[in-house]
């Protein structure tokens, strides 16, 4: 009599039950949508990463994958990836249609019109001002300040300067390149 390890080694030990005839294996599928993975499949098309989905529902990463890429849950998300493309489009096409009117409000704004019997203050024309202006593209530079320091280091100290840099890099800010021709600042 062969014990179940000898089994497991022997070249002959037969048919892996876990293989189906065709040689593809058993995978769990959703039948029947129930809470949990309509739940899933929401936060799925709100663009939230599985592992954090299945740490928020208290459920495996493998279930939120097997929901992910189950053909009821992709139906599912086809329909709700539709319903929100119709909501988008009929939002772009409200907020085409009332452009014109806002423009016009606007533009009574930076002339100081009076609107609804109150005259806009100086600072919110201004404020209204610029912004027409950097949409057109004249955006006003920005100084942009820096050290900088020539220097032979040895590797010791190249590794410290990384580490501070590292550390500083979370309260770097972002800026515009300006450069200069013909002592005109151009942004």
């Amino acid at each position: 009599m062969t014990t179940s390890k000898e089994k497991y080694f022997e070249a002959d030990r037969g048919r892996d039950l876990r293989r189906r005839e065709n040689g593809n294996s058993k995978v769990w599928q959703v039948d029947k949508i129930w809470d949990v993975h309509h739940e899933i499949a929401r936060r799925i098309m709100l663009g939230q990463k599985g592992t954090s989905i299945a740490e928020d529902l208290s459920v495996s990463s493998t279930m939120v994958s097997l929901v992910r890429n189950s053909p009821v849950v992709k139906e599912r998300l086809e329909i709700m990836h539709a319903a929100r493309d119709d909501k988008i489009i009929e939002m772009a096409k409200y907020i085409k249609e009332k452009a014109p009117e806002a423009l016009k409000l606007l533009d009574k704004v930076i002339e100081g019109e009076e609107i609804d019997g109150v005259k806009p203050p100086l600072g919110m024309r201004v404020k209204e001002a610029n912004n027409w202006v950097d949409r057109a593209g004249y955006k006003a530079p920005q100084r942009v300040e820096g050290a900088f320091m020539h220097g032979h280091y040895t590797a010791d100290e190249i590794e410290e300067i990384k580490k501070e840099s590292a550390a500083r890099t979370a309260k770097a800010i972002t800026a515009e390149v300006i450069t200069e021709t013909s002592g005109v600042a151009e942004g």
